[in-house]
């Protein structure tokens, strides 16, 4: 089964050919379903592969479904500028309106147009944000009384050693050379080396002797 259909590939938010942001937009999609999108999103292997369908509202002018390579999104931005671009060029709307009513998963989005051609100017306004999952994030998060104040235990990831101060855990000393008989010893302990009795230059001299080591004082 042979399948003909309409579409553009645009430059959105550029003026000029090979600039912007890419973006596929599939003209009259009707026929289509979400796995067929899908499928050709992943083929276009752009950001987003838009598709205008006729709207299911009366209030809007067009319906727009936006795909990923992966996954189809409630909303993007340039896909809906560029989606309101090629509605108007390919006659899905009227050319002369100024104001039109975008369709999609987020809702009912209102876009202004300005100029013609290629001086056309798009607007589209963004949806309102969502917060999900709020009730369950207040429940986990901890309860204190100073919001600036809050134990480290609280928020430590998992694998990850929180060390410093307020952690209940040391922060790692540094370590310091001791001397010739000692290796590195940590600052806030006592060298694990004996120490050893100092010894003078021979003939030749070569300066003196070290000392022994003396721990966290060496």
């Amino acid at each position: 089964m042979t399948l003909r259909l309409r579409w553009l590939q645009l430059d959105v938010f550029s003026d000029r050919l090979f600039a912007g942001n890419p973006l596929a937009v599939v003209i009259d999609a009707g026929a289509l379903d979400g796995a067929q999108m899908q499928r050709i999103a992943r083929w276009t292997n752009l950001s987003e592969t838009a598709f205008l369908l006729p709207p299911t509202q009366a209030a809007a002018d067009y319906r727009v479904r936006i795909f990923t390579p992966r996954q189809e999104l409630p909303f993007a931005g340039h896909p809906s500028v560029g989606s309101a671009y090629a509605a108007i060029e390919a006659g899905c709307v009227d050319a002369g309106k100024t104001a039109l009513i975008q369709q999609c998963a987020a809702g009912l989005l209102a876009v202004q147009v300005s100029g013609h051609g290629a001086r056309r100017v798009i607007h589209v306004q963004a949806p309102p944000a969502q917060v999900r999952g709020a009730a369950a994030v207040s429940q986990r998060a901890p309860k204190t009384s100073d919001p600036t104040r809050m134990r480290t235990s609280a928020i430590r990831t998992r694998g990850a050693r929180p060390r410093g101060p307020g952690t209940g855990r040391r922060s790692t000393p540094r370590r310091r050379w001791c001397g010739r008989w000692c290796r590195w010893c940590r600052a806030d302990s006592r060298c694990p080396r004996t120490p050893r009795p100092t010894w003078r230059a021979g003939a030749r001299g070569r300066g003196r002797a070290p000392r022994s080591c003396r721990g966290a004082a060496c």
